[in-house]
């Protein structure tokens, strides 16, 4: 027992970390939004993907990633630009079976998002903000033998290079019917970031 102890306590919360790189499609569902931006209902992007596997069956996993989109007046005239950036802090559950990693979790995301024309689409609703919500992501990792620890410091340097796969689906708490009743005051309303998502990437394993 006391053995068992001395070696968990010798052995680092953090066993590896992870940095990566991804392509991403979202599709927001809001119908106001998709009048007037339409390729928000299936759009990509770029993330930044940033996780530390525990010692433990857990691991925390950071992501970010920008969009921007021209839209639609209301006259029928280009102009309007959206952009919005969503980052999100997941802990998951890690399940390895060899050369693949299965995961999933949940954790707090927000959306930064802003407006160029200055023209307030919906009445109560601001030009830029940040939507709150969660996250929920399950993904699937490949740990390839592209890049290998050295034999002489395996320690030390990359341990390896990892193709992953990850879908999810992004919730916004947005009070509809509070909008349309004007009572935006009384509930969180107005711009609903909501969204399905699928990535695929690399992530070097240090």
């Amino acid at each position: 027992m006391l053995l068992f102890a001395c070696a968990m306590a010798a052995e680092p919360a953090i066993t590896e970390v992870a940095v990566g790189l991804a392509a991403s499609g979202e599709a927001v569902f809001q119908d106001g939004l998709k009048r007037v931006y339409e390729d928000i209902g299936g759009s990509l992007g770029g993330e930044l993907v940033v996780s530390a596997r525990t010692r433990w069956p857990v691991e925390v996993t950071f992501e970010g990633g920008f969009r921007e989109l021209e839209g639609i007046r209301a006259g029928g005239t280009a102009g309007t630009a959206l952009w919005y950036a969503p980052v999100s802090a997941l802990l998951s559950a890690r399940y390895d079976a060899g050369q693949v990693a299965l995961l999933a979790g949940a954790g707090p995301s927000w959306v930064l998002y802003g407006e160029s024309t200055g023209e307030v689409i919906d009445t109560d609703r601001s030009d830029s903000g940040a939507r709150p919500g969660v996250l929920f992501e399950a993904s699937g990792r490949w740990h390839t033998d592209w890049v290998r620890p050295t034999l002489h410091h395996p320690d030390q340097g990359p341990r390896g290079v990892d193709v992953f796969v990850s879908l999810g689906y992004r919730y916004s708490d947005v009070n509809d019917a509070a909008r349309e009743a004007n009572t935006c005051m009384e509930a969180p309303c107005g711009i609903d970031m909501s969204a399905a998502r699928v990535s695929a990437g690399l992530a070097l394993r240090l």
